[in-house]
């Protein structure tokens, strides 16, 4: 990823394939935002969006299996979705764990997992 210096930077659990995720890092023009997807089960998510979400504007929608996700929009300075929006001390752990053996995987990191591909969906159908 080639960084700009006219660009927004924000933290990135996922991406798309407007505004690819590396290393934790999304990238979008100064019209982006950064965002933060709090869903009921699996915690906060970062994403970038190159929609028109105003400065602190936060919206409540429902995936299709029905659970809430508030999303949240900044664009004030760099990383602002995580300075605002930190992840708890549990999920930090989950996400920087890593399972050590493929066929195993525990009912939190399967919600995690799960809730990660719902969330990246929406994050699809929200570009």
């Amino acid at each position: 990823m080639v960084m700009s210096l006219d660009a927004l930077k924000c933290k990135c659990t996922q991406g798309s394939s407007k505004t690819p995720c590396e290393d934790g890092i999304c990238e979008v023009g100064t019209d982006g935002s950064c965002l933060a997807l709090n869903h009921e089960v699996s915690g906060v998510h970062y994403a970038c969006t190159i929609s028109t979400m105003k400065d602190g504007e936060c919206t409540e929608k429902r995936t299709k299996s029905n659970q809430k996700i508030k999303v949240c929009s900044c664009r004030g300075q760099d990383y602002c979705n995580y300075v605002r929006f930190p992840m708890s001390q549990e999920q930090r752990s989950i996400v920087d764990s890593e399972v050590d053996d493929d066929d195993t995987t525990s009912g939190s990191e399967a919600i995690v997992m799960s809730s990660s591909l719902l969330i990246g969906a929406f994050v699809l159908r929200w570009l």
